[in-house]
């Protein structure tokens, strides 16, 4: 039986997760979606961040990592196995923007949050309100 869980990250400064080459004009392009073009940080960078904090002290701690992770990659050997977790795409849900009443606040849309209740299937979230006409936009009313 799967055990899906959904991880939130925030970060408190800038995060860039690069393609690795250059395109032209721009130096250090960011991994993006295929389909939208959001921005996104692939389930593999996200996978050696998380074991690359998780600890491993001694000797059970590092079995027990290994396990999790997968063994740590040698270039001169194929992996023996690529680990009992499995970490999907890093993906927008809230984006900070400039504001005149603030710092700054956050945004997102109604496909992004579609997704995201759709890849979820969280029982708590509430159902998506009614399509908006193009004039219209949902605001909250905290400071």
């Amino acid at each position: 039986m799967l055990n899906v869980k959904t991880l939130f990250l925030y970060t408190e400064s800038a995060t860039h997760a690069g393609t690795g080459t250059g395109l032209g004009a721009v130096d250090l392009p960011i991994q993006r979606e295929q389909t939208t073009g959001y921005p996104i940080i692939q389930g593999s960078g996200v996978k050696g961040a998380i074991r690359s904090q998780s600890p491993s002290t001694d000797a059970e701690k590092a079995k027990d990592k290994n396990v999790v992770f997968g063994p740590k990659s040698d270039p001169n050997s194929p992996p023996t196995f690529a680990g009992a977790a499995a970490f999907g795409d890093a993906r927008v849900l809230l984006f900070p923007v400039r504001a005149l009443n603030g710092v700054f606040v956050w945004i997102t849309c109604r496909s992004v949050l579609a997704r995201f209740v759709r890849d979820c299937h969280p029982p708590d979230v509430p159902p998506l309100p009614p399509l908006l006409s193009g004039d219209q936009a949902l605001v909250s009313s905290q400071d």
